[in-house]
């Protein structure tokens, strides 16, 4: 273990010891010649006298000399550079810190909040500190560090993306960066967080002692609503996830204004996810909240807003094979006006940015060749609100090229391979009460048969088949989009009969109405994430009102950051009403945590500790052996320089 200085410029003092030692060797004691007759009255002990005082003053020239530089090297300050927290008791330490202020930071633990007690640990390793370092708090609106200022500060949290290389990137960019720097990370570590701080370092790596305080909860649980579907002007539909803890009546109420539903009771597995059918006479266009009234832990995720207003279909994009899917092109042109806005038929190579930018429903069937615009789309970081229907090819080769494209958004995606039958299968549905299939006239569909299939969909099975295979399934990705997933092509296809039967426009009928139920609203964006101004550049000037119907001040700018959840309705003289539907990141919702992976040669200099670790870390001040050491050896060199002095005995001779 290296031994390091606090302060190595004390050591320019050492010079005043060549001084010293200089001006001792120049005063030598002048020898005086005295003649006598008789050398017979001195004894041989004033020869060894004198010896010894010769020695004796040697010996205090050098403690002396030692004295000076034990005191040097006390100022010095020593310590040995294995562990982050030595910097903590550096006067001229330079300590940063990051403080995670995202959704899943309100979890509360022992009556606080995870992000308040990051806030609490701050004041207390402040206080701590020595007097002359420096310490530093990331600043969200600045997006800087700034110098720490003790005001009993309030937890708030912060939708949208943590923008860590920001964090990253100022830490090297401020002044005091290389004032013995030191970096403290206190997050609950959700695992998309540690797999980015992972990420970063592996391409900009710190020059700066790194401690990540883990404030990951002792015994995870939530309660969340993850998905709200609006069926029709009947009812809404609520699903809601059970982390860690099984959920037992939880109580779901819908409000309008002051007025509520019933609370409808529902009992969710761990782990497992639940759904609940609550009725509602929906005769007017509001904005409804819908609350789980659940004590959890974590209480932003159980409300969701909707707008209960008459649904109004998006602009649909239909991209594969042109010659297949003309047949889906002619079933929603079928549906009249229940078939949404423009319907667009391109294929992979015809298709621009423009056609899929403007659509908010697209329908993928059977690619069959590369498409650099879906792939750009399905690469994007943009967490803006979409819609997917992905049908899956009946080749295997083209299946291959389906698993590659779905896993740019499902990376967890398990291999796609066929299932040839022996016996056409039959599409049989859960039920005819819930959801997709609320209010369908039979159960199994018996006229469509299936000769193969793709297995292993992702999501929520929506539809099986006779042989227990999965024919649809639906699940949200990773950025909030919805996606249903079609074990067949649902074009021209030599596996299937649904193109060629009756019951095909119902079925895409209610596979569209389902992937647009989120709350009627025309437009779905994640809570903290930059999306396209939707006031800007009118020819009149427009306004957004929030679910309280107050105004919003947004600048006035391409893009803008809705950071609270909610129904936004945005008015303007020269377009209709819309309403934007802001939602909360479903991945704060979940209790899945990773601390950074400290056995990689990403960190020089790194530990992981709890609160309750850091704070004994650093109440650490002198108890040090390096901080008893100097003393002890100042001391016992004074004990060795009284011993040295000369002493007079009762002759008055010098002993």
């Amino acid at each position: 273990m290296p031994l390091h200085f606090y302060n190595p410029e004390f050591f320019l003092a050492l010079a005043f010891l060549a001084g010293i030692l200089a001006l001792h060797l120049l005063k030598k004691s002048k020898t005086v010649t005295i003649r006598f007759s008789s050398l017979r009255f001195f004894t041989t002990d004033s020869v060894q006298r004198t010896q010894r005082r010769k020695l004796r003053k040697l010996l205090l020239m050098i403690t002396r000399l030692l004295l000076v530089a034990c005191i040097i090297a006390m100022f010095a300050r020593p310590f040995i550079s294995s562990k982050s927290f030595n910097n903590f008791q550096n006067p001229n330490a330079s300590v940063f810190i990051w403080v995670d202020q995202s959704p899943s930071m309100e979890y509360i633990e022992k009556s606080l909040a995870n992000g308040q007690r990051a806030f609490d640990l701050t004041d207390s390793i402040a206080a701590r500190l020595p007097l002359s370092a420096k310490i530093f708090n990331y600043d969200y609106e600045a997006e800087d560090f700034v110098e720490y200022r003790s005001a009993n500060r309030q937890f708030r949290s912060v939708h949208g993306d943590l923008k860590l290389e920001k964090v990253f990137n100022a830490l090297k960019a401020h002044k005091r960066y290389s004032s013995y720097p030191v970096l403290i990370v206190m997050s609950d570590f959700q695992e998309p967080t540690g797999v980015q701080i992972d990420s970063l370092m592996s391409k900009n790596g710190l020059k700066a002692d790194i401690i990540f305080v883990s404030l990951k909860p002792e015994s995870p649980w939530n309660y969340a609503i993850s998905n709200v579907d609006v069926i029709g002007r009947e009812a809404v539909e609520v699903s809601t996830e059970a982390s860690g803890k099984k959920l037992v009546n939880g109580k779901v109420r819908l409000l309008t204004g002051n007025i509520g539903t019933a609370p409808v009771k529902m009992t969710v597995d761990e782990n497992g996810t639940g759904r609940v059918v609550i009725p509602f006479s929906n005769r007017e266009n509001k904005i409804c909240k819908l609350v789980l009234d659940e004590k959890d832990p974590l209480q932003f995720d159980n409300v969701t807003y909707i707008y209960s207003g008459q649904q109004k279909r998006s602009d649909i994009l239909v991209l594969g094979n042109t010659d297949e899917n003309f047949v889906l092109s002619a079933a929603i042109h079928a549906l009249g006006e229940n078939g949404g806005g423009a319907v667009t038929v391109k294929s992979c190579l015809d298709v621009t940015s423009s056609n899929i930018d403007r659509s908010s429903v697209i329908i993928i069937n059977h690619p069959s060749v590369p498409c650099p615009g879906l792939e750009k789309l399905l690469s994007s970081r943009n967490k803006n609100g979409g819609s997917f229907i992905y049908c899956l090819s009946e080749d295997s080769l083209d299946l291959i090229s389906d698993y590659s494209l779905l896993r740019k958004r499902f990376p967890e995606i398990g291999m796609l391979k066929h299932s040839l039958l022996a016996q056409p299968a039959n599409p049989v549905l859960p039920d005819i009460n819930s959801g997709l299939w609320y209010g369908f006239p039979e159960k199994k569909l018996s006229q469509l048969t299936i000769a193969s299939y793709a297995k292993v969909l992702p999501g929520i099975p929506l539809c099986h088949l006779s042989d227990g295979g999965v024919l649809f399934s639906t699940t949200d990705d990773k950025l909030g989009a919805r996606w249903i997933f079609s074990a067949i092509p649902l074009g021209v296809s030599n596996v299937s009969t649904i193109w060629q039967s009756a019951v095909f426009v119902p079925v895409l009928d209610r596979m569209l109405k389902f992937i647009d139920s989120r709350g009627a609203s025309d437009r779905i964006v994640i809570a903290g994430y930059p999306v396209k101004n939707p006031v800007l550049s009118r020819k009149e000037k427009g306004f957004i009102y929030d679910s309280d119907g107050k105004p919003v001040v947004l600048p006035d700018r391409p893009e803008i950051v809705f950071q609270t959840p909610g129904i936004y309705k945005v008015v303007a003289s020269d377009i209709p009403v819309s309403f934007i539907n802001v939602l909360p990141d479903s991945m704060e919702s979940k209790m899945n945590f990773r601390t950074p992976n400290l056995s990689k040669t990403l960190y020089n200099d790194a530990v992981i500790c709890g609160a309750g670790e850091i704070l004994s870390l650093t109440r650490q001040k002198s108890t040090g052996v390096l901080y008893y050491l100097p003393w002890i050896i100042i001391g016992l060199l004074i004990l060795f320089e009284v011993f040295l002095w000369e002493r007079v005995n009762s002759n008055g001779d010098g002993i």
